[in-house]
């Protein structure tokens, strides 16, 4: 949505209409005076655009885009006024919103426009849907509940619509029976879209990979958003300044 390729063929064939979508976590900035250090991290990057064009195209959807003309909404007051078509969040923000007065409107705005016209459909998407097992995706599970009840739907509505990916679930009962048992619907509701198995081509050439400073890494234990950084000090003391620095150096973005 925010490749140019999109926005020009959006401009050409849909009057210059854009479908809005935006991270709404913890780091999230709540207003306008948060914005100074994404903007910065932004016209960093598009420094790159020039010198270092495979860099930039590989890393140009890790930092909110900050131009006038993007799809996407950056701060979380926009988002609160103004929903966007696709929201990006975690089940731990998810229950803290559900929880909020200040996110009230996300919700009725978005109940509002369900009820406006059967044919809308409120999209649903799990990301590694294997690892909510056990009493964590019980939690989850509870949590999506609460979202679909606070929009006016449930688990059997016609206007929900579940997608979820997964690299280790095939069609079997087990599956079945998880997927029933998350969701809250029959799983022969579902369609399973499973992919051939293949293996990987080592590339020729690449440097090797930075094991002791990802050795380093792994020592701190869990690794989060808070945590940034924390682990870009680790990475300064091994002679890199930015994370950028660091994938340029062993070509990531070709493995």
């Amino acid at each position: 949505l925010e490749d140019e390729e999109v926005k020009s063929w959006l401009d050409t064939n849909r009057k210059g209409n854009r479908f809005t979508f935006g991270r709404y976590t913890g780091r999230t900035p709540r207003n306008t005076s948060d914005l100074k250090n994404i903007q910065s991290q932004w016209n960093r990057l598009k420094e790159l655009k020039e010198t270092q064009p495979d860099m930039y195209e590989n890393l140009k959807f890790s930092i909110p885009c900050t131009d006038d003309n993007s799809a996407e909404l950056i701060i979380r007051e926009d988002m609160q006024s103004n929903p966007p078509d696709i929201m990006i969040t975690n089940y731990s923000m998810l229950n803290i919103m559900l929880m909020r007065k200040r996110e009230k409107d996300i919700f009725e705005k978005t109940k509002k426009w369900l009820k406006e016209d059967e044919s809308h459909i409120f999209t649903l998407v799990i990301d590694e849907l294997h690892t909510y097992r056990g009493t964590a995706g019980t939690e989850v599970s509870y949590i999506l509940k609460v979202l679909l009840n606070r929009l006016g739907l449930n688990s059997n509505s016609k206007q929900v619509r579940f997608l979820a990916s997964s690299a280790s679930m095939n069609k079997c009962e087990r599956t079945d029976k998880f997927i029933s048992d998350f969701f809250g619907a029959p799983a022969s509701t579902f369609e399973i879209i499973s992919d051939e198995q293949k293996t990987p081509v080592k590339k020729e050439g690449l440097p090797e990979l930075p094991t002791k400073l990802f050795n380093e890494i792994s020592k701190q234990g869990e690794i989060t958003e808070e945590r940034e950084d924390e682990i870009l000090e680790i990475i300064k003391k091994h002679g890199f300044n930015t994370y950028y620095e660091l994938a340029d150096n062993y070509q990531f973005i070709d493995w």
